[in-house]
This record gives structure tokens, sequence and C-alpha cells, in this order.
């Protein structure tokens, strides 16, 4: 659903720069988080319960900062629901491989 009240965010931004500064560090987040799993001591599902908590916390502050809400529906909920417990299965059989071959 497209953001509601009287800031929209899309229009806040100043041109492309900023959209591709976001989108740059959204990409340097995304590759180091690898390997901060490969040099993880915790457990499988320990870490990808973590990383999914500090996701959804770093979204909903960015979200709050810059003046979204969204109106979300109980279907849109249940699958939100859904995708994040597809997106944990696939973290946990991720690091399992990692760890049974050794290697990335």
């Amino acid at each position: 659903m497209p953001p509601t009240g009287k800031r929209d965010g899309a229009r806040r931004m100043n041109g492309k720069t900023s959209y591709l500064a976001l989108l740059a560090v959204g990409g340097l987040i995304l590759s180091l988080s690898g390997v901060a799993v490969a040099f993880s001591s915790m457990g499988t599902s320990a870490m990808g319960f973590y990383r999914m908590l500090l996701g959804g916390l770093g979204l909903a502050g960015f979200a709050l900062w810059r003046g979204l809400r969204w109106r979300m529906t109980r279907q849109a909920l249940l699958y939100a629901c859904l995708a994040g417990a597809a997106l944990a299965l696939d973290l946990r059989s991720e690091k399992r491989r990692v760890r049974k071959e050794g290697k990335l």
C-alpha cells in the first residue's frame, strides 16, 4: 500500500543521488552480513532470529524517521509473516551448509 499521511517520503528525497546513496549503503550492509554469519559462534536459529529482529527494527526506525505509515490488512500481515518465516528458514539452511562444507 502507498504511504499515507501529510508527507510522502518519496517527495522529500533530494534527487537521484540520495536514492543511490541509500542503495549503496544497503548493498554494503547486505554484502557484509555473510561474513558475520560465517564467523559467528551462534546457532543457526539464533543468528537468523537476530538478523531478522535487527533488520525489522532498523526498517521500522527508518520509516518513523521518514514519517511513513502504512495501513496493513490482515491478509498482507499474514503474507509478511509467511515471507519472514521462509527467509528465516533459508538463513538457517544456509548457515548449516556453510558449517558443513566449511566455506562460503
